[in-house]
């Protein structure tokens, strides 16, 4: 489920969005998987997958 929303909402959200709330969003998402007790490393995935789909370059 997650990764069907992050395919089909960061494309909207990329071209609506300047870099810095595109940031922002990031941020608030990461507290979120903090607080809801989440796996780290599949937070970690799915961060990583959001910040590719958001447009922000990924080493």
């Amino acid at each position: 489920m997650p990764r069907s929303t992050i395919d089909k909402l960061a494309p909207f959200l990329r071209e609506r969005l300047d870099a810095a709330e595109r940031n922002d969003l990031l941020q608030m998402v990461s507290r979120v998987t903090e607080v809801g007790g989440q796996s780290q490393q599949i937070s970690d995935q799915r961060m990583l997958r959001l910040r590719q789909k958001l447009g922000f370059e990924v080493n």
